[in-house]
């Protein structure tokens, strides 16, 4: 399956305040809330929050799961700085 995170640009700003705001005291369930909050998939959410928090192992982890539960093929649209590499050696 394939996923266009830039389809949701519109919500990214107001996504990624919410988070440093209030999202940040609960890494657990701030990808879940914010794609809620947003309407957006919970993927999207999570590389959101991971290139806040500096692709920290928590949301690498996350973007992985996700990646393996959906079945996502291809992403589309992420931020400069995504660790493909990461998330490959990760997926396997």
């Amino acid at each position: 399956m394939r996923l266009d995170v830039g389809l949701y640009k519109v919500s990214k700003e107001i996504g990624q305040k919410w988070y440093l705001e209030k999202g940040h005291k609960d890494q657990m369930s701030a990808i879940s809330n914010l794609s809620l909050l947003t309407g957006v998939p919970c993927i999207v959410s999570a590389i959101w929050i991971g290139e806040i928090e500096n692709w920290s192992p928590f949301f690498i982890n996350s973007i992985v799961g996700l990646i393996k539960f959906y079945g996502y093929t291809e992403i589309l649209g992420i931020p400069e700085g995504f660790p493909y590499d990461l998330i490959k050696s990760q997926g396997n």
